[in-house]
């Protein structure tokens, strides 16, 4: 044999000892855990205070009302219902809607009179929010019956069921 075939089978003797084939060979490895941690989803809350009713037929002399039920309209009459809304929204990426909706107007009164609902703070129905300006805000309902009415006489308007929600906007597609 040759010096080098030979050296060749030394050559490839050795590379298969080193690669582990016929033998050993140890692997240097280490094993550690990521810890990512923990995520908290946020939420989304909202509370109505009590309202309170007044007339507001004579400009710079609002009257309370105690017992809206009571109170009967005449033609000319201006009624408002004002109460407070408190949004909580915790999300970092967390926007929503605001809305204050009045249902349609029911009872037989529903024709002689218009009727309103709004934010005091931008005079419209509908507000959007993210975290930083989840703050307090009025919300003013206003039933007005036209001097020129000619009808509504003995009837009823059941405005119970204004309704305020908080609904979340979907997040953009990035």
């Amino acid at each position: 044999m040759n010096k080098s075939t030979k050296g060749l089978i030394a050559a490839a003797a050795g590379v298969t000892l080193l690669t582990g084939v016929g033998g050993t060979f140890a692997n240097w490895s280490e094993n550690k855990a990521a810890a990512p941690g923990s995520v908290t989803a946020g939420h989304l809350n909202l509370t109505v205070d009590a309202g309170s009713w007044k007339d507001v037929t004579i400009s710079g002399s609002p009257v309370s009302i105690t017992d809206v039920a009571a109170f009967r309209m005449v033609p000319g009459d201006v009624l408002q219902y004002k109460t407070i809304v408190t949004p909580d929204m915790v999300g970092d990426n967390l926007k929503a809607t605001l809305t204050a909706t009045l249902p349609a107007e029911a009872g037989t009164l529903a024709g002689a009179v218009t009727t309103t609902s709004v934010f005091d703070d931008s005079g419209l129905a509908t507000r959007q929010l993210d975290e930083s300006n989840d703050t307090a805000v009025g919300i003013t309902v206003t039933v007005t019956m036209p001097a020129d009415t000619t009808t509504g006489e003995d009837q009823t308007l059941d405005l119970s069921d204004l309704t305020v929600d908080l609904v979340q906007n979907a997040n953009p597609v990035v």
